[in-house]
C-alpha cells in the first residue's frame, strides 16, 4: 500500500483484512501538515488529530502502551506517560525543541513520574559505587531496542528532505545517527545492516547494555547498575556518550543550514556527513570503551 498521506494509511487500515491481529498505537505524520495517533484495535481504529485542537490544544500528542479510546485501565505505560507529558509540555513551554534536547529529555529521560527518583541528582561517587535500580518503569525500560526522533518537512517544502534521528540498540548507551530520506537507500555503515542483520553501532551499544545489566538470573535483567551509566567523576557510559554527541549535533545542524537547494548536490553532501559520522563514531568508541565497531 502506498502511505503518502494521513488518507493513505487510514484506507489501508479500512483494507486490511479484519482481524488486522494487532492492538497498537501507530504515530503517522505527512508531508502535507498532517500528524496523528492511530489507537488501532483487531476491528476497528480511532484517529486523534494533532491538528484538532480540541484534541491537541498546544499540537502535542502522546501515548505509550495504552489508549485513551479503550478500557482506561487495560494497558501498560500510565507512569511512563505522566513522565513523558511532564518532560514534552516543559520543552514546548520554554521552547527548547530540537533534536538534541528532545533526545536526551525524552529518549534518554531518567525520572519517575510516580516516585519523583530522577538518576540524574544524587549522583554515585564513582563506577564503583554501585547502585542497582529497577528501571522498568522508565522511558527506557530494559527491553527498550531502539528510539527515533524524525524531523518533517512543513507543507511546500521538499519531502526528501526530511529526517531521522536513530539510537540504535539500547538509547542510554548508543549515539544518535542522522539520516536522510534524500540519500536514498544509503546508509552510514555504522547503522547499516550486515551480513548477520546485525548493525556495529547497536552491538556495541548492546554490549556496553550488559555491563549496566550484569544480573542475568531471575528479575536480574531488570535492574541496572546506575553507577555505571552515571556518576560525580563523569565516568559513566551516558556521560561519555552524550560528550561526543555534541559534536554529531553541531556539524549536523551546520550542513542542515547549508544543504544545497539541488538533489544531486545535497545527496553528495550527506553522503560526506556519512563518512564523518562512520569515522568520528568508530573512533570515539574505540578511545572511550575499547569497543570496536565493525
Amino acid at each position: 500500500a502506498t502511505c503518502a498521506t494521513l488518507a493513505d494509511f487510514e484506507k489501508m487500515l479500512n483494507e486490511m483484512p479484519k482481524p488486522i491481529g494487532v492492538d497498537a498505537n501507530f504515530g503517522v505524520i505527512d508531508a502535507h501538515g498532517g500528524a496523528a495517533y492511530y489507537e488501532t484495535g483487531n476491528f476497528s481504529w480511532k484517529k486523534i488529530d494533532a491538528n484538532d485542537p480540541a484534541l491537541a490544544p498546544f499540537g502535542l500528542i502522546i501515548r505509550t502502551n495504552y489508549s485513551f479510546t479503550g478500557d482506561p485501565d487495560i494497558g501498560y505505560g500510565y507512569i511512563r506517560y505522566e513522565t513523558a507529558s511532564l518532560a514534552l509540555n516543559m520543552a514546548l513551554a520554554q521552547k527548547k525543541l530540537d533534536p538534541q534536547n528532545l533526545i536526551n529529555c525524552i529518549s534518554r529521560n531518567l525520572s519517575h513520574s510516580l516516585t519523583k527518583e530522577n538518576f540524574r541528582d544524587d549522583l554515585p561517587e564513582s563506577s564503583a559505587d554501585t547502585r542497582f535500580r529497577h528501571i522498568d518503569d522508565f522511558i527506557t525500560r530494559s527491553s527498550t531496542a531502539s528510539a527515533m526522533l524524525v524531523v518533517g518537512t512543513l507543507p511546500g517544502e521538499d519531502p526528501a528532505s526530511t529526517m531521522m534521528w536513530t539510537l540504535v540498540g539500547f538509547p542510554l548507551t548508543t549515539l544518535a545517527v542522522p539520516v536522510w530520506v534524500s540519500a536514498g537507500k544509503t546508509l552510514p555503515a555504522v547503522v547499516s545492516m550486515k551480513d548477520n542483520m546485525h548493525a556495529p553501532l547497536c552491538d556495541a551499544a548492546m554490549t556496553l547494555k550488559n555491563q549496566l545489566f550484569p544480573i542475568k538470573r531471575g528479575s536480574g535483567p531488570k535492574y541496572m547498575n546506575v553507577a555505571l551509566l552515571l556518576n560525580k567523576e563523569k565516568t559513566g557510559i551516558l556521560q561519555k556518550v552524550e560528550s561526543v554527541e555534541k559534536d554529531i549535533f553541531v556539524k549536523t545542524a551546520t550542513l542542515v543550514a547549508a544543504l544545497p537547494a539541488k538533489e544531486k548536490q545535497q545527496k553528495e553532501a550527506i553522503l560526506e556527513h556519512y563518512k564523518w559520522l562512520d569515522g568520528y563514531i568508530i573512533q570515539s568508541y574505540k578511545e572511550l570503551f575499547g569497543i570496536e565497531v565493525k
